[in-house]
């Protein structure tokens, strides 16, 4: 992947370069902003939102080299049904199945490696939220990737419990990873000594705290468990890190900003 084979000084991207990154039979853009340690911000549901863009540009202020793979649309998609309906037939998200690794990951893992080459062989940092909420889970299975973070992992995810809150089952405690991927990440984040950080809201019904209960269960006491107060029946939260975090007032008490300044320190215990 080159490091810089296009910029875009004059739109969303301004400030981002941009090049592409191809793998076995996949090849996505990457969209990269900043400097310092590299963090790869894999994007939720909606799309390389302009909130997730405004996000990575939180990130490359607060000092890291952020890297963004468009893994789905174009740059600055924001919509959630047309996505969904895409994924669901995607072959590279494995139809949205649970307990399935689905062959994203494995690209996502090359670029986690390219990624530490690309900076001399160094640590990486990985996030992931919503739709790819759980795809750090595998990426930690690459040793480079030292600072994981799951921001409400939200698939598979019932439509009805979402808009009415009905609908509970077994699909609450469910991933979009295998079961071995899974154990085989808690084995080494307990071996190394290192820890994965989980984000979600109380009041989240697209990421239910079965979800996390789930990740303690497998991950025990190196699992950094946040669940942010806010939002009401009527109107659950969800997006921690991005669009909750735009709604939210310019205030240092929020949730929202405590939870964004916890993962700058948990990625900067990981990578520095």
């Amino acid at each position: 992947m080159a490091r810089r084979s296009q910029t875009f000084p004059d739109s969303a991207l301004s400030g981002f370069e941009a090049s592409s990154f191809p793998h076995e039979d996949i090849t996505h853009r990457v969209f990269v902003i900043g400097d310092g340690p590299p963090v790869i911000v894999m994007h939720e549901l909606p799309g390389l939102s302009p909130a997730v863009l405004h996000f990575g540009r939180r990130l490359a202020v607060a000092g890291f080299r952020v890297h963004l793979p468009l893994l789905f649309g174009e740059p600055g998609q924001d919509d959630w049904q047309a996505s969904h309906r895409a994924l669901c037939v995607s072959r590279e998200f494995a139809n949205l199945a649970a307990g399935v690794s689905a062959p994203i990951v494995h690209w996502l893992r090359a670029l986690a490696v390219h990624v530490s080459g690309l900076h001399g062989g160094v640590r990486v940092g990985a996030i992931g939220m919503c739709l790819t909420g759980a795809f750090v889970i595998p990426l930690i299975l690459e040793g480079v990737v030292t600072a994981p973070v799951a921001a409400q992992p939200g698939a598979p995810f019932s439509k009805r419990f979402r808009a009415v809150g009905i609908g509970r089952g077994p699909w609450m405690s469910q991933l979009n990873v295998s079961d071995d991927d899974l154990t085989q990440a808690a084995s080494r984040v307990k071996a190394d000594g290192r820890s994965l950080l989980a984000v979600r809201f109380e009041k989240d019904r697209i990421c239910p705290r079965e979800q996390l209960d789930r990740l303690e269960s497998v991950f025990g006491d190196r699992l950094i468990r946040r669940e942010l107060p806010g939002g009401s029946f009527l109107r659950p939260p969800h997006a921690t890190l991005t669009e909750e975090w735009e709604r939210a007032p310019e205030d240092p008490s929020h949730p929202t900003r405590r939870v964004f300044d916890e993962v700058v320190s948990f990625l900067n215990a990981g990578l520095r």
